[in-house]
Order: structure tokens, then sequence, then C-alpha cells
């Protein structure tokens, strides 16, 4: 089985482990983000304007959230490029093992990386069918058992 080279993947993996640091002291707490909107100045005719609805016809934009780690959040972010067959059917078995070493690495940073594989999977499971997705099953058994890998071993239960 080939598989293709993807050098930019391989600098962005490099440049953060390279940004990688352990003894940060704000590792492991909780950012904290203020999720009020700012307040409205009282004399100001316009934003009374924009603090109506507006009605459109179009349906609104669902922005779809990534779990896990950064890795798979790019791959989560891809996965309609992504294929299954032909030269690069290896795609997602690279993925598969970077995201093992990294892990083996650094398990804390990986937590919610059992759901990100699950969702990878689904993705994977119900995209339309192409000639160069016909790996597309395979795929799915080795993100679900990658997930259920993570979650016995490193997630509490």
């Amino acid at each position: 089985m080939a598989t293709a080279f993807h050098p930019q993947i391989d600098i962005d993996l490099c440049y953060l482990l390279d940004t990688l640091s352990l003894k940060d002291p704000r590792f492991g707490q909780e950012e904290r983000r203020d999720t009020a909107p700012p307040a409205l100045p009282s004399a100001d005719v316009g934003m009374v304007e924009l603090q109506q609805p507006v009605q459109t016809l179009s349906k609104p934009a669902v922005e779809e959230e990534h779990f896990g780690c950064g890795l798979l959040q790019a791959a989560q972010a891809q996965v309609d490029s992504c294929q299954t067959t032909g030269p690069s059917s290896g795609e997602y078995l690279d993925i598969i093992f970077t995201h093992r070493e990294l892990l083996f690495t650094f398990p804390q940073a990986h937590k919610c990386c059992a759901r990100a594989f699950t969702d990878l999977a689904r993705a994977f499971e119900t995209r339309g069918w192409r000639a160069d997705r016909d790996g597309d099953p395979e795929a799915v058994a080795a993100f679900r058992n990658e997930a259920w890998m993570i979650a016995e071993r490193w997630c509490p239960q």
C-alpha cells in the first residue's frame, strides 16, 4: 500500500511539537472567556436598528464544532477531500499512527480525541459515495477502533 507524502502536515507537526512546553503554568487550567455581549451606549440610535431581528430566506450557517487535538481537528475539517482509495488511500492510517505517537508522548492533551475519532468515523460513514471513497468502510472501522482504544485506556469512567 503506497501512502502519499504530505510535507505541509510534517512541517505543521514539527512547529506544533516545537512549541510544546510542559512547564507552562497555564496548562490544565480552563481558559475563561467572557461570552457576554458588550454593553451598547443608550444614546446610539444606529445600534437600535441592528438590534431588531432581520428576516432572511436563507438558512442560518451552522458552524460545526470539531473536538480533539489539533491534528484531529484538521482532519475533521478536511474530511471531504480525503480519499480512501487510490494513491493516497493510506491518509487515514497516517492520521491514526501519527496521533498514536502524539498520544503516547503527551496523553493529557488528548482528552477529547476519542470523541474526535468517533466524529471522523461518522463523517466518513455518512458522506456520499464516489469511486475514490471505496475504502470508507475500512476507514470507519479503523477510526472507531481507535476511539474505543483511546476511551478504554485514557478516558476516566
